[in-house]
C-alpha cells in the first residue's frame, strides 16, 4: 500500500480537527489562539499515539505546520467559507449537512479561496479522496460538484 503524501496527510489531520471543531464543546473552548495552539498540540499528540489502525499518523514539521495554517485560517475566516460553499450547495442549507462533509469542505475551501497556494484541481482532489475514505457512499460526488462550482469563482 502507497503511504500517503505529507500535504495528503496535513490535510486529513485539519479535516480531523475541523471535524471536532464543529462540536460545541470543542468551539466553545477556543478563546483566543492560545487555546487553539494548546488544542492543536493536545490533538497532535493524540494523534500521533500508535495503534494498529493508525500506524503511520506522524506528521513531519512541514506537514503539521501546513495543516495548522490551513487549520488557523479556516476556523478564522469561518462564516465566510460558510457563506461560500453555501453559495454552491444549491438547495442544501449547511446546519442538516453532514459534518464530515462540511468539515471536508470548509477545508478545501480555505485553501482554495483564502490560502490560495494550491491549483484548485490538486484540492478538488484532495476533498474527493477524503470524502471516499471518510465520507457516506455519495459524499464523494457533493464534495466534487461543490468544490469545482467553487474553483470557478
Amino acid at each position: 500500500m502507497q503511504q500517503p503524501k505529507p500535504r495528503s496527510k496535513a490535510r486529513e489531520f485539519a479535516f480531523k480537527f475541523i471535524y471536532q471543531f464543529q462540536l460545541p464543546d470543542l468551539k466553545n473552548s477556543l478563546g483566543d489562539s492560545k487555546d487553539l495552539e494548546n488544542k492543536l498540540n493536545d490533538f497532535k499528540n493524540s494523534y500521533a499515539e500508535k495503534d494498529s489502525e493508525h500506524p503511520d499518523n506522524i506528521l513531519d514539521n512541514d506537514s503539521f505546520n501546513f495543516s495548522k495554517d490551513l487549520i488557523e485560517k479556516t476556523i478564522e475566516n469561518w462564516d465566510s467559507l460558510e457563506d461560500w460553499v453555501a453559495s454552491k450547495a444549491k438547495g442544501w442549507k449547511l446546519e442538516n449537512m453532514d459534518k464530515i462533509d462540511l468539515s471536508i469542505l470548509m477545508i478545501c475551501a480555505c485553501e482554495m479561496k483564502i490560502m490560495n497556494l494550491t491549483p484548485g484541481p490538486v484540492v478538488i482532489n484532495e476533498g474527493v479522496n477524503l470524502a471516499k475514505k471518510f465520507g457516506s457512499g455519495t459524499s464523494f460526488s457533493f464534495i466534487n460538484g461543490i468544490l469545482d462550482a467553487l474553483s470557478k469563482d
